[in-house]
């Protein structure tokens, strides 16, 4: 069998694609891919005529100008509401009601903004009561399991923690330290920690003690209440004022 041998082009029109002006396809009927010449006619006149009856249903009585479009909208009008009918009977045919009664299940309490949003898509799809309160149950129990798992993935997360932080050294020394600072601490924050989980995380506990331990440093006193000299047999008022002799108390 002979070898399929693609040459290149020889010349710049072999290789290059001309594009047929807009003008050359005026007459060209515009077919797309799945239909054929003959669905594509009567196109254009039947999205016309959807254009003026959606206009005509838009447009108030009163502002209508001729008798001509008065009755076509009002058998538009007509149509509409007969569709609308049927679609309502349909769906009390189907056992689909006019408004859910949704129940929670125990211990659970109903998300009504999420309900509201979905009901119409219920109707939408024919979902009778039943079924409705049947895909409740499962999405709360999907919502309950996940609940379930969040607490265990915490609880083992604080567990964790707490056995990291009780196993420092000299956990004691830095509890006491800690205590110096969550005295200053509201009992919401305090409640906020230790709900989070970190008020058990070593780092924190860590970070706490080295506040705590600041305020049992030493710091510098008030030489004017003691009357303490400083090094060089002068107060440290005394070398303000010298420093600084425009600021000094009058």
């Amino acid at each position: 069998m002979p070898e399929l041998i693609v040459a290149p082009a020889t010349t710049p029109t072999d290789a290059v694609v001309v594009e047929e002006s807009v003008l050359a396809k005026a007459d060209q009927p515009v077919v797309s891919g799945d239909e054929s010449v003959l669905d594509t006619a009567g196109v254009e006149e039947k999205a016309a005529r959807e254009a003026e009856d959606r206009r005509l249903l838009e447009t108030k009585d009163e502002e209508l100008k001729t008798p001509e479009e008065k009755t076509r909208k009002a058998e538009l009008v007509k149509v509409k509401a007969d569709a609308d009918a049927k679609v309502l009977a349909d769906a009390k045919a189907k056992g689909v009601p006019e408004k859910y009664d949704l129940k929670a299940p125990e211990g659970m309490v109903l998300d009504e903004a999420a309900i509201s949003k979905i009901t119409p898509v219920f109707k939408e799809w024919g979902i009778t009561q039943a079924q409705a309160q049947g895909l409740t149950n499962f999405f709360a129990q999907v919502m309950k399991d996940k609940t379930t798992t969040d607490e265990a993935t915490l609880k083992s997360w604080n567990d964790a923690n707490i056995k990291e932080t009780m196993a420092i050294l000299n956990i004691k020394d830095e509890l006491k330290a800690v205590a110096k600072v969550k005295g200053y601490f509201s009992t919401d924050t305090i409640e906020a920690l230790n709900a989070s989980g970190i008020g058990n995380l070593k780092s924190f506990i860590l970070d706490m003690a080295k506040i705590g331990k600041l305020f049992s440093e030493e710091h510098l006193v008030d030489d004017k209440n003691t009357g303490k000299l400083a090094a060089i047999n002068k107060t440290n008022e005394e070398i303000a004022n010298q420093f600084y002799p425009n600021m000094a108390a009058k």
